[in-house]
C-alpha cells in the first residue's frame, strides 16, 4: 500500500483529497493541516514523513491570498518558496515523491490561446512571483516531483470565488464583477481524483509540470452570472472592466 502526505487539508483542495480518497483503497493516505504538519517548519515535516513511513506528499499547503500578498510579502514568500525548499529537501534525503501545485498566474494573460507548460512564464502579481518562485526550486532540484498548475479551483470546500458570490448574495442586493478577464474553472474534486490516478503511474514523476483545467473559457461576470441564476439569487451582477476594479495586485487578463 502506497502511503501518502496530503499537507495543508483544511483547505478547499486537501479537502477534496480528502473526500474522493476513499474511492482509491491501495493508497493510504495521511492529512495533515497547518497546525499539525507547518511545511515551514523542516523538523516538524520531517517528523512526520519518518513516523508515518511517507512515501508521496502531496503539497496542498499555499499562500493564495493574491491581494494581501503584495503587502505581505514575507509570509507569501515563507510558504511558496521556504516551504517548498524543505519539502525538497526531505523527499532528496528520504527518496520520496512530491506532487506540488501552482497557478495560472505565473503568466501575464497577455497570450491569444491557452497556456502551454512550456510557455515562458511572466508573473504580473507578488502571489504569482512566489508561485513561479517555487517552481523553479522544483525544477532546479532535479528531484522526483510534479508540478500540477491548475485555474480557479471551486468546489464545496474551502474558500472560492463561487462561494464568495453566494455567500455576498445573502446579503447585498448588487456587485459589480470583471466582464473581460477570462478563467477557465476548474472543480477541485476533478483535480483531485486526476492528480490520484497519478500516483499510481511511476513514470510520472519526471520532474515536469502538468496543465489541469476543466473544459471552457468564462469571464469572471458570467460564471457568477451562471450560478446565480442556478439558485434564482436576485443578486444584481453589473459588469465593468479590469481597468475599474480596484485590487492590490495585477491579475493576468
Amino acid at each position: 500500500m502506497i502511503k501518502v502526505l496530503v499537507t495543508g487539508s483544511n483547505g478547499q483542495l486537501g479537502k477534496s483529497f480528502k473526500a474522493v480518497s476513499i474511492n482509491f483503497p491501495e493508497i493510504k493516505f495521511y492529512f495533515f493541516d497547518h497546525e499539525q504538519c507547518d511545511i515551514t517548519n523542516f523538523k516538524s515535516l520531517s517528523s512526520i514523513v519518518f513516523n508515518y513511513d511517507i512515501e508521496i506528499i502531496i503539497n496542498c499547503a499555499a499562500y493564495t491570498s493574491v491581494d494581501n500578498a503584495e503587502n505581505d510579502k514575507k509570509n507569501a514568500l515563507k510558504v511558496n518558496c521556504l516551504g517548498v525548499k524543505n519539502l525538497i529537501k526531505i523527499i532528496q534525503f528520504n527518496n520520496l515523491k512530491l506532487i506540488h501545485f501552482s497557478t495560472d498566474y505565473v503568466f501575464d494573460g497577455f497570450g491569444k490561446k491557452s497556456y502551454k507548460e512550456n510557455d515562458s512564464i511572466n508573473p504580473l502579481s507578488y502571489y504569482g512571483k512566489s508561485k513561479a518562485e517555487g517552481e523553479k526550486i522544483i525544477l532546479e532540484s532535479k528531484a522526483e516531483a510534479i508540478i500540477v498548475r491548475t485555474s480557479w479551483l471551486f468546489g464545496c470546500y474551502g474558500n472560492n470565488f463561487v462561494k464568495k458570490i453566494i455567500n455576498l448574495s445573502k446579503s447585498i442586493e448588487r456587485i459589480e464583477l470583471v466582464k473581460d478577464q477570462f478563467i477557465k474553472p476548474t472543480c477541485s474534486i476533478d483535480l483531485a481524483k486526476t492528480v490520484i490516478k497519478l500516483i499510481l503511474f511511476p513514470d510520472s514523476f519526471k520532474n515536469k509540470i502538468y496543465h489541469f483545467s476543466n473544459n471552457g473559457v468564462i469571464s469572471c461576470y458570467d460564471f457568477a452570472k451562471f450560478f446565480m441564476n442556478k439558485i434564482e439569487s436576485k443578486l444584481e451582477i453589473y459588469p465593468i472592466s479590469m481597468n475599474e476594479y480596484k485590487s492590490e495586485a495585477i491579475r493576468p487578463k
